[in-house]
């Protein structure tokens, strides 16, 4: 809810509260606060930052936040931010085949985002590092 914060990426912590708890594998309690669950959905937090940019990136093969939440979850941060007729401030990104993580492609797609939407350059499409000489 701070208004300093121009845009924001989500990485590896997209999901759904009791699909979290249905389907999850092991993971420490830093994921939520007590209760809250059962007031507020995922996408309702993160849509506080709403309309400004919000992007979201999950592995498809997540064993902590299921994919099938995630999805859902995105979804609706997406449907949330097209009520607020800001649709293309939204975007959800499923890396298939990745478990959960924070590596090189979850970065690229983030960066090519926060430079669109910190820095006004680009097209929000992932950054692929160039490989010179070969």
């Amino acid at each position: 809810m701070d208004t300093r914060v121009h845009a924001a990426a989500v990485v590896g912590y997209t999901f759904e509260f009791n699909n979290w708890l249905k389907y999850a594998g092991t993971h420490c309690a830093c994921t939520h606060l007590p209760g809250l669950f059962r007031s507020m959905e995922w996408f309702e937090i993160a849509g506080l930052i709403a309309p400004r940019a919000l992007m979201m990136v999950q592995g498809g093969n997540d064993g902590i936040f299921p994919i099938s939440g995630a999805r859902r979850a995105g979804h609706n941060a997406e449907a949330l931010y097209a009520m607020l007729g800001e649709p293309s401030r939204v975007r959800f990104v499923e890396i298939p085949g990745l478990p959960h993580a924070y590596s090189r492609p979850y970065r690229e797609a983030m960066y090519g985002w926060l430079a669109r939407n910190l820095l006004d350059q680009g097209m929000a499409n992932p950054f692929r590092r160039a490989i010179c000489g070969r």
